[in-house]
């Protein structure tokens, strides 16, 4: 009898120039947030069910999510002789932020929120078990690659400037043109708002937030969005909203634009949180950032609680949309915590590895990717917060450019002394 010797549906033998590709891409983005004073993580790739249950990420973790997206993993606890005494339902993890959550929340149980701020990045394998199609079709695959990062314990926006300064940075880094490169900003709490004052049920509130994700990724590709438009405005019953009400769901849907062009919105759509897009998309420009406001970008992954991104580049010869997100996650962390713990802020990103390494080879710039690994730099320098983060980021690398690891603290003033001993820095005053 022949044995089978092609890998499942959905699994690939990844060889030679391809795995080699995707093994320096890594090292080199680890090598870059090294630098930025980010400590490495590496998670396992089985974790608890209960880790994603309705509890923890929601209802819908993800787009297009689907609960048997999820590989199940039956673990077996055996004694010496190999008899059963135990057994713990698992899975294969289908990203990363969940168990980095997860692994902080054991971190505070040890150490407390003395440890706090932390920067993190991560390599992990991930798995979801994507539907036939998709795979037929050559659409996804059921392993895929992230590499991330996780600003943990910081509410400052200085975090939410770099969180989306790095993932340019490390593009760039790998050989992208920094002006092929759009941030598309937005704001989950817009939309939540307008869905609460819409009665909109749980069922209801995760098809527009789907609908929504709909519009911002066809709006960045130039297709149109009419039909998503039709059907989010049937859903949420749009006739028989209020005019008010009526103008914030079409501006929802329609506003994508820099933040110096952004039109008059609709008094329900009048806060703080436009206003910190904007001072966000100003200080991204200050670094030469490109970004837009996207108001429909919500990304349904529903552990989002305010500030979201999606990446995407456009390159002469080829676009790739969505290459990385993520957002602002300030209550995923909780339920990992005792219940008398305050929730901890945390924001972060993730790239999809193999969508990197796909624009590379696409842009011809697989070959020029250079790295250096340092484990031990001559010195670590933080920087405090001067209330400019232009100023304090361009400053940090120049410093990393000088061969520092240069690292702009979070967290407040009070705790910088003890944050700078425990991580070897020289503060830079």
């Amino acid at each position: 009898m022949t044995v089978p010797n092609k890998p499942p549906k959905g699994f690939k033998d990844v060889y030679n120039k391809e795995a080699w590709l995707e093994n320096v891409v890594s090292q080199a983005l680890t090598n870059l947030h090294y630098s930025w004073g980010y400590q490495l993580l590496k998670l396992p790739i089985i974790e608890r069910e209960t880790s994603f249950s309705k509890e923890v990420v929601g209802s819908s973790p993800w787009p297009e999510w689907n609960d048997k997206n999820c590989i199940p993993v039956m673990l077996d606890d055996y004694d010496q002789d190999y008899r059963t005494v135990g057994s713990l339902n698992g899975l294969l993890i289908p990203e990363g932020t969940v168990s980095v959550a997860r692994w902080l929340s054991t971190i505070i149980e040890k150490e407390g929120s003395k440890t706090l701020p932390l920067k993190i990045m991560y390599n992990c394998p991930c798995f979801r078990n994507e539907n036939i199609e998709s795979l037929v079709e050559g659409h996804k695959l059921r392993q895929f690659d992230q590499f991330g990062m996780e600003i943990l314990g910081s509410s400052s926006q200085y975090a939410d400037v770099e969180t989306m300064f790095l993932i340019v940075e490390g593009l760039e880094h790998l050989g992208v043109n920094r002006k092929d490169i759009v941030v598309r900003l937005g704001d989950i709490r817009l939309f939540n708002a307008l869905a609460k004052e819409s009665k909109l049920n749980e069922d209801a509130t995760i098809y527009c937030k789907s609908l929504m994700d709909e519009i911002a990724e066809s709006r960045a590709k130039g297709d149109n969005t009419k039909g998503f438009k039709t059907k989010l405005f049937e859903r949420i019953n749009y006739n028989s909203l209020d005019s008010e009400l009526q103008r914030a769901w079409s501006n929802l849907s329609d506003v994508s634009t820099t933040q110096d062009l952004l039109p008059k919105l609709s008094k329900k759509l009048e806060s703080d949180n436009v206003e910190n897009l904007i001072k966000l998309s100003k200080d991204l420009e200050g670094l030469n950032v490109k970004s837009i406001l996207d108001l429909a970008v919500v990304r349904s992954h529903e552990y989002y609680t305010s500030v979201v991104m999606e990446v995407d580049v456009y390159a002469p010869n080829h676009t790739v949309i969505e290459i990385a997100g993520g957002g602002r996650y300030d209550r995923l962390i909780s339920p990992f915590t005792k219940e008398e713990h305050e929730p901890i802020p945390a924001i972060g990103y993730a790239y999809g590895l193999q969508r990197v390494c796909s624009l590379l080879n696409k842009i011809s710039a697989s070959d020029n990717i250079e790295f250096t690994m340092r484990l031990n730099s001559e010195q670590k320098v933080l920087l405090p917060q001067s209330g400019n983060p232009i100023e304090d980021y361009k400053l940090a690398g120049r410093k990393i450019k000088e061969g520092f690891v240069a690292d702009v603290f979070l967290g407040a003033n009070s705790s910088i002394e003890e944050y700078a001993d425990r991580n070897d820095a020289v503060i830079l005053r």
